[in-house]
């Protein structure tokens, strides 16, 4: 077969080595399609998601009653889509199988939103239900953390009411909370499970993996590797060497990889199943062979069975050219040869974003309007441009990589790929923004002299003859070097610094902030915003922020309203005032407690404490103890000592019946309003602090010294930014995520001089004086 020939293939993905004297075995960028992603794989059409097209749950027949019920009454959900029907029955039926042959591995290629996580979820849940010893029998990856909370959210949900307990490893806790919640030592010395479920990250599966004592693979049955794309491109596979060893697999099945994937059975090769969920599947060999699929059977949405075939009518170019003139020559063609058609370009970063966006506002004329879209612009923003876009009021949109999969605009003239793809995937999605539906459209892409050797060996070799090189000289466009010049120093004085962490900003280094919302903020004083409170108290419950009502008394359960009534009834025998909020946590309520809203850990600051498995009926006793006895590590009421220097002191945690924990709670706290609902600014902010932390504590290994909460009702909104620091109780407004790494050095290195240098962010304290 010749290069040309293998471009009309749906894929180009493994090597025919069954013939040795192939010459397709002797050229390494050249790639069958194998059996089972071709004539054995099961198709299904995703875009038929009518009630008439799906499958009703109360036909079905091959899920247990309750769990439809829980499908019918709690999810309200009536019907099965298409990927839905034809995987969950193909799961439970192997599951029903005595074979001694091991289960094929499953990979699962359907758009997004069309069901895949219930799709494992429902029938994974089903086939380990009936287990008699609880140990992790499910382990569900994701590539990031909110993607994790999401569908921890979705398995909890389920597994509570079958009596199946979830755990959430993704670093929205402390490392130390999660492997009290994972296993516990018995008087024996032993230790057991107290987990069948973990949805987790594979940096952090590896973590616990490594130093939790007591954490034990060895009854895994299913591995989900769940946007398995991602996970595969932004993650080494050296999580999965990891997990194999402490399941108790041997490395070496990667080296014996064969086309047609183990042929010759031993239940030694495998001792769980993986399940593969992508909406695009992987075109890389080496990396497929490294995931070591056992039999592999690919269920494929019509849609996506030949996601490289393009349109007859896209005509894709590329331009080789140095860095230092890309948006020139971006400028260039607009003017000269795209004129007024709609065009769409791609950047990998915000920031790109922003910086391009600026210089063709000042290289292109004033009648051209050019516009942006990124992953931080709201919703409605968002729609607004695209609408404009569409109806020619807008002609140029300059688009981040990560939002593109959401666009779905027609007639769109041209996509220029301003910065390279990754991978051949990325390339195909974007440009297939343009050419649509019989159309004509146009794809350029801007190659980088130094990415050139990239360029010729991830996008080049799938494309061949389809994409053709466009030769643009210096000479083309030297008569617009001086406007350039120009346009480049103009943007240079318009750079800024910012006060406390020096950065440049917009920041190369750290996330920005949307425009719509970073304008909004509120940049009057801030010193004195503070509400007097002498102690904070926290309700830690499994509800994610987004949830949080725009009252937290509100909150389903009335947990929150419970405390707040005692409080006051109570306000005299205290006698100072309380700071109280939400905290988004996973409590050991999670997954013991029949009603898990009426159980909460409570934190207590500045005392540093943990006040675990609180009933609401217990509400009184632990505010009795806390506030009125002023029973705890700091008493309050001393106006002899400091709070520093009772912390210091006193190490006696205070004491309560029944089954209510207390611990103490050490190192630096850094609690970050993320209530949406409440406002806006500090929804859409708070959560990004939050991952700025997380990233600089990793990187800083920091775990053991630095810890966050995400609170609600703070105070000061307006500010957004809002940032509280304990044990010393100091409030920060305004925060950017490239404040972080100064606010996390200065308290965590006690230096007075670094702290000095918050100052400008700096809102209030502790009320200490009486």
């Amino acid at each position: 077969m010749s290069a040309e020939e293998s471009e009309d293939e749906d894929f180009t993905i493994f090597p025919n080595l069954l013939d040795d004297n192939s010459p397709l075995k002797k050229k390494k960028d050249l790639y069958r399609l194998p059996e089972w992603m071709s004539s054995l794989a099961k198709r299904f059409d995703s875009g038929q998601i009518t009630s008439e097209a799906t499958t009703s749950i109360d036909q079905i027949d091959y899920l247990d009653e309750d769990i439809r019920s829980i499908l019918t009454k709690d999810l309200s959900i009536q019907h099965l889509f298409p990927v839905q029907s034809q995987v969950i029955p193909y799961l439970i039926q192997q599951n029903q199988s005595h074979s001694p042959i091991p289960l094929a591995d499953i990979c699962v290629s359907s758009p997004t939103g069309s069901g895949k996580t219930l799709t494992y979820v429902v029938p994974l849940l089903q086939c380990i239900r009936k287990r008699v010893i609880r140990a992790i029998r499910i382990v569900i990856l994701l590539p990031v953390q909110d993607l994790a909370e999401q569908v921890f959210n979705v398995v909890h949900q389920m597994g509570n009411k079958l009596q199946l307990k979830t755990a959430l490893l993704a670093g929205q806790h402390s490392f130390e909370d999660e492997q009290k919640l994972l296993v516990k030592q018995q008087l024996n010395g032993t230790w057991t499970s107290s987990i069948d479920v973990i949805v987790c990250t594979p940096g952090r599966l590896v973590e616990h993996i490594s130093r939790t004592p007591g954490f034990s693979l060895t009854h895994l049955r299913y591995l989900v590797i769940d946007e398995a794309d991602r996970i595969i491109d932004e993650f080494k596979q050296d999580w999965l060497n990891i997990l194999d060893h402490a399941v108790g697999l041997s490395s070496q099945i990667k080296n014996d990889f064969q086309p047609y994937m183990l042929s010759e059975p031993s239940t030694s090769h495998k001792a769980y199943q993986k399940l593969l969920f992508s909406a695009t599947l992987t075109h890389n060999p080496e990396i497929l062979q490294q995931l070591n699929l056992f039999r592999p059977v690919l269920f494929s949405s019509l849609a996506t069975s030949s996601s490289i075939i393009m349109p007859s009518t896209l005509h894709e170019n590329f331009i080789v050219c140095s860095i230092t003139y890309k948006p020139l020559i971006v400028a260039y063609l607009i003017q000269n040869q795209l004129h007024s058609e709609r065009i769409m370009i791609f950047v990998h970063s915000k920031k790109d974003v922003d910086r391009l966006t600026s210089l063709l506002r000042i290289l292109l004329p004033d009648d051209i309007k050019v516009s942006h879209i990124s992953r931080n612009l709201q919703s409605n923003k968002i729609q607004t441009r695209l609408a404009m876009f569409e109806n020619g009021q807008i002609q140029i949109l300059v688009c981040s990589d990560v939002v593109a999969r959401g666009i779905d605009i027609q007639n769109i003239d041209c996509v220029i790929l301003y910065d390279l793809p990754k991978n051949i995937r990325t390339y195909t999605h974007r440009i297939g923004r343009t050419a649509r539906a019989g159309k004509l459209g146009r794809a350029i892409t801007i190659v980088e002299k130094e990415r050139l050797t990239m360029f010729r060996g991830t996008i080049k070799p799938y494309r061949r003859n389809k994409l053709k090189h466009m030769d643009i000289k210096k000479q083309d466009f030297s008569y617009m070097l001086d406007d350039y010049q120009k346009a480049l120093e103009t943007f240079s004085k318009a750079t800024a610094y910012d006060p406390c962490s020096g950065c440049e900003m917009p920041c190369s280094k750290h996330a920005s902030y949307p425009p719509e919302i970073a304008k909004e903020i509120d940049q009057g004083k801030m010193v004195g915003s503070v509400e007097k409170h002498r102690r904070h108290l926290c309700i830690g419950q499994s509800i994610p922020p987004s949830q949080w009502p725009s009252d937290i008394k509100d909150l389903h359960g009335d947990y929150v309203a419970e405390l707040t009534r005692v409080l006051k009834e109570k306000k005299d025998g205290i006698g100072y005032a309380v700071k109280l909020t939400s905290a988004s946590v996973v409590t050991t309520a999670t997954t013991t407690a029949d009603n898990p809203s009426q159980i909460a850990d409570l934190y207590l600051f500045p005392d540093q404490i943990k006040i675990a498995n609180v009933h609401i009926e217990q509400i009184e006793q632990v505010v009795q103890t806390l506030f009125v006895e002023d029973q705890s590590i700091i008493r309050i009421k001393d106006k002899e000592k400091t709070i520093e220097e009772q912390l210091k002191e006193n190490n006696n945690l205070p004491s309560f019946d029944d089954n209510i924990i207390c611990e103490r709670l050490e190192g630096v706290w850094l609690l970050v309003c993320c209530h949406y609902q409440r406002d806006q600014r500090c929804g859409v902010i708070g959560p990004m602090i939050v991952d700025e932390i997380e990233k600089y504590v990793r990187e800083a290994d920091l775990s053991d010294k630095v810890h966050w909460l995400k609170v609600s009702h703070l105070g000061g909104h307006k500010f957004a930014g809002n940032v509280i620091v304990y044990p010393s109780g100091t409030w920060y407004g305004r925060v950017l995520t490239c404040h972080i790494p100064l606010l996390i050095d200065a308290y965590t290195s006690s230096s007075e001089e670094l702290k000095s240098k918050l100052q400008p962010l700096f809102r209030g304290h502790l009320d200490t004086a009486w």
